[in-house]
């Protein structure tokens, strides 16, 4: 599962370069995959990806830079920050999923799958309680 999973984030990196992405990331895909499309809380990130708050605003910032997400505080928490997609985040993220279809039409392809949605059903199987 992770050798596909590497793939298919691979894939859709390679797919998004192409694209005129070319300063994006492998760890920036997968942060951005994390956030929701409006606001995020950014203590919610590191809580979702398993990293520190300074790993997210370090991440944050590069993004930010190159036009994709805005930094901004949350008016309800004066501790925490949001961050937010810009109009140019959007784009990508739109991007990111055609990219996302493409590079899994491609894998259920090469692993003889009729679709992805077949593996999804696998993976979704209850297995029961772990041993």
């Amino acid at each position: 599962m992770q050798n596909g999973t590497r793939w298919i984030y691979q894939s859709v990196l390679n797919i998004l370069h192409r694209r005129g992405y070319e300063a994006l990331t492998l760890p920036q895909l997968s942060f951005l995959a994390s956030l929701d499309c409006g606001q995020t809380q950014a203590s919610k990130v590191a809580e979702r990806l398993g990293i520190t708050r300074q790993a997210v605003y370090r991440t944050t910032t590069d993004l930010q830079d190159q036009g994709f997400l805005v930094l901004e505080p949350n008016p309800l928490q004066r501790n925490q920050k949001r961050i937010g997609m810009t109009d140019r985040g959007m784009v990508l993220a739109t991007d990111a999923r055609a990219a996302l279809s493409e590079a899994e039409t491609a894998f259920a392809r090469r692993a003889g799958l009729d679709s992805i949605e077949e593996l999804r059903g696998w993976l979704n199987v209850d297995l029961g309680a772990p041993l």
